[in-house]
């Protein structure tokens, strides 16, 4: 037994020695507990069992925000409840100073009683002082008291809030408390911005402002602020008409900061105040990124993104939502909803972007903002892109312009349902921006959901993105058309390609090839003779078959070759697919040419599968008494 009695207190020696070197708030920085978020870290004692100290949801019986900490009353008990402040670190010869509002649900009929305490622990009998005591309590609307605190030994502290109302009164609200150390010099910093947001065509007249707040008891009369940009950093002197105030707040701008070039600009800000009782609160930091405009022609096909990615698709193209869950987002291979979206993108097995419009609210708003494009050296500059918009509760696509990021204009809008099918062909829009020749513009899709929360066939899509300058003569070729990878492909296969007519001339004849696997197999060179006006397309199949009858890879570009075409890059087009093995008969299964005929031990290949399977299989090591060919 004496041995388990030792034990004992040396474990609860242990625990006393762990309180005792708690760690508590030395008020470097305010206490603040507003109870929007809960007790925060105050502690509540209840000592008589009944009701108790609650957070109570009210803006009526709140002072500011929606919460504040009440007592309700019990009909059968007096009130014996205390509500502790955090631990706190008092020490002598400072000053402290206790804020805090609070109001009594009727004064009158009602009265209630609370005193404020200075205890050493979380319990009323190590009270060490009182603050205040209320009896009764004669304001049943809000009061704001502040309050001097100091001790005569350095310790550990708490401030408990303790109401012992009578039985059957009614409620006890205290809301807003702030504890704070007094100094007679101390500044705080509360915020930084700029004129510059991360963008292009910033100036060298850029400016930074910030706040700061007077936590100290003395007037603040003058003060020293330095800018550091990028590791360069100026100094100036405030000087405020009249001092500011203890509890009030100023603010400081420092013009012409030079973000002119392209470049990410690390900004901070240091407030130095003579006698400073804080240096913890005395700097803030920014960044702005001066994004270099986008060089035209481009084209944007979001392949380098990847699926599910939204609110920051890259550098250039940005999302925002009006709900926080209609934005545009990178997909592929059709939509999550049925009987809307596309089944692929423009080329076909890539990526797009769509707006998902399931969970949207009614007539939410995705908007798809570039930053700036420079059209400097376009003749004519136009914006191509594809669109499907297929759903019978489709929203409404708008295209808009900026010149400066800030004031939008409608360059054209598409309403409605376009398409009938998910596999129906993508659409391509084409909106001249000749009025914008040699000026940096920003680009906006802004996608608008029906009004209806139940809409889901709704989500429209968005592929190849581009700026072009739109020439005379210019022929594009979109795609190209294989027969899908399989087992005996022929000795005359089909070759497909969609063309479009970007030129504002109408062609009427013009020459089209295609290779196969860099000219190894075949070369074959046609000429069309067709009407195509400007931004119309048409899908041309060559005369001439390719022969993919031997077993392997086929790469397959076609080229179009119009005399005058001002643009090169879009000449020309590729598409890949794979012939199989050639099949043979074995025991009524299709499988491969023999591999090894040494030893009867056989590699085959079975052709021919279900469509689930992506390929054919091998069989290895397969002893066979006999084979009966059939290639």
């Amino acid at each position: 037994m004496k041995k388990i009695y030792t034990l004992c207190l040396m474990f609860a020696l242990g625990i006393t020695s762990i309180v005792s070197a708690q760690s508590c708030n030395d008020l470097s920085s305010n206490v603040v507990e507003g109870f929007e978020n809960g007790l925060g870290n105050f502690t509540i004692v209840d000592n008589n069992g009944g009701n108790t100290w609650e957070v109570y949801n009210s803006i009526y019986s709140a002072n500011t925000g929606s919460y504040s900490l009440r007592y309700n009353y019990l009909s059968s008990l007096p009130a014996d409840d205390i509500a502790f402040t955090e631990c706190l670190d008092l020490q002598t010869g400072e000053s402290y100073e206790l804020t805090f509002s609070s109001k009594a649900y009727n004064n009158s009929g009602y009265p209630e009683k609370m005193m404020v305490i200075i205890t050493t622990d979380t319990t009323a009998a190590s009270s060490v002082d009182t603050i205040l005591d209320w009896n009764p309590v004669s304001h049943s609307s809000y009061l704001e008291t502040i309050k001097a605190i100091s001790v005569n030994s350095s310790g550990q502290y708490y401030i408990g809030f303790h109401v012992y109302s009578d039985a059957n009164m009614y409620s006890m609200y205290i809301d807003d408390i702030e504890i704070r150390k007094i100094v007679p010099a101390e500044a705080g910093l509360i915020s930084i911005n700029s004129s510059a947001s991360d963008g292009c065509g910033l100036s060298t007249s850029e400016t930074v402002s910030i706040q700061f707040s007077n936590n100290g008891t003395d007037s603040i009369n003058t003060i020293d602020i330095q800018l550091d940009v990028n590791g360069v950093s100026s100094t100036e002197t405030y000087v405020p008409s009249t001092g500011i105030a203890p509890g009030d707040t100023a603010s400081y701008t420092f013009y012409n900061v030079d973000m002119s070039t392209p470049n990410l600009y690390d900004i901070e800000a240091v407030i130095m105040l003579n006698g400073d009782a804080n240096s913890l609160n005395d700097s803030m930091s920014m960044t702005v990124n001066h994004l270099s405009a986008a060089v035209t022609p481009l084209t944007e096909n979001f392949e380098a993104m990847n699926s599910g990615a939204a609110a920051s698709l890259n550098l250039l193209w940005n999302t925002s939502s009006s709900d926080g869950t209609y934005a545009w987002t990178v997909d592929n291979a059709g939509t999550a909803s049925s009987d809307t979206g596309p089944a692929d993108d423009l080329s076909g097995g890539g990526n797009y972007i769509y707006t998902e419009a399931s969970l949207a609210d009614n007539s939410a708003v995705a908007e798809l903002k570039s930053q700036c494009i420079d059209l400097t050296g376009l003749g004519n500059p136009t914006l191509e892109f594809y669109y499907h918009m297929y759903g019978d509760e489709m929203g409404t696509l708008e295209i808009q312009i900026s010149t400066d990021y800030v004031s939008y204009t409608v360059l054209d809008s598409i309403v409605g349902e376009q398409h009938s099918a998910d596999t129906d062909p993508w659409t391509k829009k084409q909106i001249s921006l000749t009025a914008y020749i040699g000026q940096t513009v920003y680009l906006n899709f802004v996608s608008t959901k029906t009004a209806s929360n139940s809409a889901y066939k709704g989500d429209m899509a968005l592929d190849e993105i581009s700026i072009i300058d739109l020439a005379n003569k210019d022929l594009k070729v979109n795609a190209v058309y294989l027969s899908e990878a399989a087992c005996n492909l022929s000795a005359s296969e089909t070759v497909s390609a969609m063309i479009t007519n970007n030129g504002l001339d109408t062609v009427y004849t013009f020459e089209i090839s295609y290779w196969v696997n860099n000219q190894t197999v075949a070369f074959f060179n046609e000429t069309v003779n067709d009407t195509l006006a400007f931004g119309e397309s048409m899908t041309y199949t060559f005369i001439n078959t390719a022969d993919m009858s031997s077993v392997g890879n086929y790469n397959v570009v076609v080229y179009t070759n119009l005399q005058g075409d001002a643009n090169s890059t879009n000449d020309t087009a590729s598409s890949s697919t794979e012939s199989y093995f050639g099949s043979l008969s074995l025991s009524n299964s299709t499988v491969s040419p023999i591999l090894d005929d040494t030893a009867n031990s056989y590699e085959l290949t079975f052709c021919g599968l279900p469509a689930t399977l992506d390929s054919c299989f091998k069989i290895h090591s397969l002893t066979i008494d006999s084979l009966e060919h059939s290639y």
